[in-house]
């Protein structure tokens, strides 16, 4: 347990700080950047940003299918296999990334005109905004092929290197830029380059990683294989922003663009929490694509349980401070008008973010143990039952409705991953062990609910440091084991030892 829950903990904390930094970046110098670009200018900016995530799509799956079949690959020491699957997976993101390039070029004309309603002023900047955002795509999506590979040999230390600078980069960039005059298409432009430069650092450490690859070696038959795998990934990827852009899209279509307001901004402030199931799936996929590609099925189960729990025991706590202070959140951010229409959907939509954080793991086991099909085919059902469900809400309740509608789908995903992660790979949680737990984050969140809502600060001060203490308490007593108390106490052991010899010196 120790050696993989070690391994899993680094690489998470590598995740964390990769994306932590960046977020914070992003806080720092949006602000100024929506100053120089103004409303419409900004606009398209956040356009460009869109498109080149939806482009991403263009991948068809490969990324992921080249991360699962490195490690397989790996752990059954076929390295022989390696330049073909890389060298082949490149390839065809190349191509595909062309293509997406070339179908987006096209489309610029269609796009300043017809689609976004963009002043007229704007439009001879937001087409060679576009056209330069085209010319991006393919290093893009090699830069992101390239860390697929790093990723399969669970290279987070390298990843996290390069990503953690090029992400802040993003930020940064069109800050210093804009302040130093230049145009958008040129901030663009230079945003590309960013990531061109990224994929060769990536390239840099894909050969050195993997030498067997100096020799590129493509294969047709491989190239079948991956998109094989790839092909469910693409239907999940295509699926999945339709599922998380839907609420909004509705709102706007049936109450008003206020409201599309008032619930988008505390969705865009709680979902930040995913930060920690991110940093965590993002190391448990490769994981669990080796484990199931060797002997090692009850370590994969156990594993699968351990992470679930401690996932659980550290988001639990953080969704509860922040739904204790939802509404002084908003106040601060954004003022008392969305303080008042905003906080219930904060806290309905932060118990979401729990229950979706827990699910992001048996969606990466199902995947990674190489069955993509499983988490598409539930994306499938889930998507008329949402569209129906957000229709009779909406006209009754309004935005907290679509609140209640969102976290109603993420259990039902939940759940039915769960399932089949139990069925199919005879992964589960200790059912005593969670149902303790779980019954302890519910008492939180009841907590938060009622001395949130009273917004007396004394109140929500006393909840927070009763209520963390008694959850901490209990889930060292009731849901940690023998081992995982000895291995957690080890670990503040050896900092503590490490502080003392630093003192020594």
């Amino acid at each position: 347990m120790s050696i993989h829950t070690n391994q899993l903990l680094r690489n998470s904390l590598f995740n964390f700080i990769g994306q932590a930094v960046p977020i914070l970046a992003g806080i720092f110098c949006m602000p100024g950047i929506v100053h120089l670009l103004g409303p419409d200018r900004f606009g398209v900016l956040s356009l460009a940003w869109m498109l080149i995530n939806y482009f991403t799509l263009f991948d068809f799956g490969l990324g992921r299918a080249v991360t699962k079949f490195i490690a397989d690959c790996l752990e059954r020491k076929e390295r022989f296999r390696l330049s073909s699957i890389i060298w082949t997976a490149l390839s065809g993101q190349l191509l595909l990334s062309l293509v997406a390039a070339l179908i987006l070029f096209e489309l610029v004309p269609v796009l300043v005109l017809r689609v976004f309603q963009i002043p007229p002023l704007l439009h001879a900047e937001a087409r060679h905004t576009f056209i330069a955002l085209a010319c991006s795509l393919p290093p893009v999506l090699l830069s992101n092929g390239l860390r697929s590979i790093l990723g399969g040999g669970q290279r987070f230390d390298l990843i996290n290197l390069v990503a953690l600078p090029v992400s802040t980069l993003y930020f940064v960039i069109p800050l210093v830029a804009l302040s130093a005059g230049l145009t958008l298409p040129v901030v663009v432009a230079l945003l590309g380059a960013t990531g061109a430069a990224s994929a060769l650092v990536y390239l840099f450490f894909c050969l050195k990683i993997f030498p067997e690859t100096r020799r590129p070696v493509i294969s047709r038959q491989t190239l079948k294989y991956l998109l094989s795998f790839g092909g469910w990934v693409t239907v999940s990827n295509i699926i999945s922003p339709v599922l998380v852009y839907l609420d909004r899209f509705l709102i706007g279509a049936l109450l008003s663009v206020a409201a599309v307001a008032y619930y988008t901004a505390p969705y865009e402030v709680v979902t930040r929490l995913w930060i920690f199931p991110v940093s965590l799936v993002n190391c448990l996929f490769p994981a669990f694509s080796a484990m199931s590609a060797g002997e090692s099925r009850s370590v994969m189960s156990d594993m699968y349980g351990r992470s679930m729990k401690f996932l659980l025991l550290i988001v639990g706590p953080v969704v509860f401070v922040t739904m204790l202070f939802a509404r002084d959140i908003l106040l601060l951010w954004l003022g008392a008008d969305y303080a008042a229409r905003s906080t219930l959907v904060f806290q309905i939509l932060a118990v979401g973010v729990l229950i979706n954080s827990l699910a992001q793991i048996p969606f990466a086991l199902v995947q990674g143990a190489g069955r993509p099909d499983v988490s598409a085919k539930f994306h499938l059902i889930e998507l008329p039952l949402y569209v129906g469900l957000l229709w009779f809400v909406l006209h009754r309740s309004g935005i907290e409705g679509a609140a209640v509608a969102w976290t109603m789908r993420v259990t039902l995903d939940a759940v039915l991953l769960m399932i089949a992660s139990g069925r199919l790979f005879a992964c589960r949680v200790d059912g005593r062990v969670f149902f303790k737990l779980g019954g302890a984050v519910l008492l939180l969140i009841a907590l938060a609910f009622y001395a949130g809502g009273a917004g007396v600060f004394i109140w929500q001060l006393t909840a927070v440091v009763g209520g963390l203490a008694a959850f901490l308490a209990a889930g060292w007593m009731l849901a940690l084991d023998e081992g995982e108390r000895a291995w957690l106490s080890s670990i503040f052991r050896s900092k503590r030892t490490l502080e003392g010899l630093n003192e020594h010196q």
